[in-house]
């Protein structure tokens, strides 16, 4: 049977707006996989509480860690030809990027008024029923997360702290295409599904694009 992944659907000129959902997603297509999208708004399919599950046939893994520690043991696996200290260092990146990354693009999306004034009119499709609570719910729960993990200032540290992750990213790529090497490994998955997001033009406060794009070019290449 084919893989099944549910995520969230598509926003900002990407299959998905959910960073976690984009990296899975850009796995399943670097591998070759053959898979089908279920497009859902309900994360509580997922038993971590947050998209996407992936199933095939009778094993199901929620979230993208379980996701792709289930890829590893398939032959689609893009992080075979790594070594154990290769494995160790990639998760450590990929740990930087889902905590810090993934906060300063919260507070982009979902926090920054005027980027969230227009998600569900300009970036984001909802059925009529969803724009009603779905937005709301999203930011609530973002800035939840964020006051807790950052306090007062929250703004400037939620910044510095991508400022540091890009830096780290760039460094490690050099003048390669690939930060695993050669041929992309699930590090390169998981930094497309975070980058490519950032770098969308279309937002009216683009803190993320103009870091991007004045700061580290090269992830921008």
């Amino acid at each position: 049977p084919e893989y099944e992944l549910w995520a969230w659907g598509p926003g900002l000129g990407q299959l998905s707006f959910d960073p976690f959902c984009l990296s899975i997603i850009t796995y399943l297509q670097l591998a070759g996989i053959p898979w089908k999208l279920h497009v859902t708004t309900n994360w509580k399919r997922s038993n971590t509480g947050r998209l996407p599950v992936l199933r095939h046939g009778a094993v199901t893994a929620h979230g993208t860690t379980e996701i792709l520690k289930l890829l590893s043991k398939r032959p689609f696996d893009l992080d075979g030809r790594l070594s154990p200290s290769e494995l160790a260092d990639h998760a450590a990146l990929i740990a930087m990027i889902e905590e810090t990354l993934h906060d300063a693009w919260l507070y982009t999306l979902w926090v920054e008024r005027a980027n969230f004034a227009e998600i569900t009119e300009k970036h984001i499709p909802m059925s009529w029923i969803e724009r009603r609570y779905l937005p709301y719910l999203l930011r609530e729960q973002a800035q939840a997360r964020l006051a807790g993990a950052y306090g007062m200032a929250s703004v400037f540290r939620i910044f510095g702290a991508a400022r540091a992750c890009y830096a780290a990213l760039e460094a490690r790529m050099g003048d390669g295409v690939f930060l695993g090497g050669a041929t992309p490994a699930a590090l390169d998955a998981v930094v497309y599904g975070h980058l490519a997001l950032h770098l969308a033009p279309s937002l009216s406060v683009p803190h993320l694009s103009s870091m991007l794009a004045f700061e580290f070019p090269r992830l921008c290449a």
